[in-house]
């Protein structure tokens, strides 16, 4: 699977987050900072288990509307790339296959 943008009905494959900014007509940030960007995955991270720990495990397990997954599902999608980054920096190489989730799930 492969993230993407729709704006104004026009589908954008996001490959590398320096899309995004011009996909919806933002500026391109001037330089990007490793411990700032760290600090603020991390945030995200914190915020998405904060509120799986309010949500019952049906909640959990239920199909979402827009394509058919459950939250276990997604958060093991959002997860596991983060666990694969410390490899990705040291060797050069991420290896990510997204089909595998459901078996880490």
């Amino acid at each position: 699977m492969i993230p993407a943008l729709v704006v104004d009905g026009h589908v954008t494959p996001v490959l590398h987050v320096s899309q995004i900014a011009e996909a919806l007509g933002l500026p391109a940030p001037t330089s990007g900072s490793p411990s700032r960007d760290g600090v603020e995955a991390a945030a995200i991270l914190d915020a998405w288990i904060a509120i799986l720990r309010e949500a019952d495990w049906e909640a959990l397990l239920a199909p979402t509307p827009a394509r058919g997954r459950s939250l276990r599902n997604l958060t093991v999608n959002v997860f596991h790339p983060f666990e694969l980054l410390p490899t990705a920096w040291s060797r050069s190489e991420f290896s990510w296959q997204p089909v595998d989730d459901g078996v880490r799930e």
